[in-house]
C-alpha cells in the first residue's frame, strides 16, 4: 500500500493506492486537475505524480526489479 498527501490550506487530499494501481492514480491526478470545480492544480498533480513515481522507483529498486 503505497500514500500520498496534498496539504493546500483548509484543502486536504489523501491517495491511498496499491503499487499495481499506479497507473490509475496518475490518471485520477489529471482527472482531478481537469476538474475545475476541485481545489487540485495541474502543478498539484505533477508534484504528486512526480512523487509517485519516485516512489515506484524506490519500491522496485528495494525489491530488485529493473
Amino acid at each position: 500500500m503505497q500514500w500520498l498527501v496534498c496539504l493546500k490550506n483548509e484543502e486536504h487530499y489523501f491517495f491511498l493506492y496499491e503499487e499495481e494501481d499506479h497507473d490509475v492514480l496518475l490518471q485520477t491526478l489529471g482527472k482531478m486537475a481537469a476538474d475545475k470545480d476541485s481545489g487540485l492544480t495541474w502543478f498539484d498533480a505533477a508534484v504528486l505524480s512526480h512523487k509517485a513515481r519516485l516512489l515506484k522507483e524506490a519500491q522496485q529498486a528495494y525489491q530488485g526489479i529493473e
